[in-house]
């Protein structure tokens, strides 16, 4: 139908019993209606989508109870990782997600902790990007493996020192 306005014209009593012809044209034209009702429709559409999406980052933490000379593993593609001595017994994992485009597997078998960052598909360096600040007992044992800016495969596995010295 074309975007024209189509009058009709009905019959109303009027006040003295006589009839009146007058317009009918109830407001809005048909062509009008639909684009605002395809415009809702986007409107929805596009807000539904934008709130499954995961706009940003995520933030996730994780913890594990362990004993004594605990083995930590934390695999990461992307990002960076920071290690920490905690006290007690609790291994503790605060990871920053650059999008919905990564997971975090975790498991623990026995006093062993394994975390990897898990890309979906379509993933990219920038959108797989997970950030891992890990809190170990002084006496873990933690192995990293992270692939840094030049593509180079970085494992290092060491005992936590009970405490880091500073740097000046």
């Amino acid at each position: 139908m074309s975007g024209r306005k189509v009058a009709i014209r009905g019959t109303v009593s009027g006040a003295a019993g006589r009839s009146v012809s007058e317009p009918a044209t109830g407001g809005v034209s048909r062509a009008m209606s639909e684009a605002l009702t395809g415009a809702l429709f986007v409107a929805i559409t596009a807000g539904t989508l934008m709130a499954q999406a995961n706009i940003g980052p995520t933030h996730k933490d994780l913890h594990f109870n362990v004993s004594a000379r605990a083995g930590v593993s934390v695999n990461n593609p992307y990002g960076s990782i920071s290690v920490k001595p905690s006290t007690g017994n609790t291994v503790s994992i605060s990871a920053v997600l650059s999008s919905d485009k990564v997971e975090i597997d975790s498991s623990q078998t026995g006093n062993r902790v394994d975390i990897q960052s898990h890309l979906l598909p379509g993933a990219t360096a920038d959108s797989g990007r997970v950030d891992y600040e890990v809190l170990v007992p002084a006496d873990a044992s933690i192995q990293i493996c992270e692939i840094n800016n030049s593509r180079r495969l970085s494992v290092i596995s060491a005992r936590v020192p009970a405490s880091i010295p500073s740097r000046k």
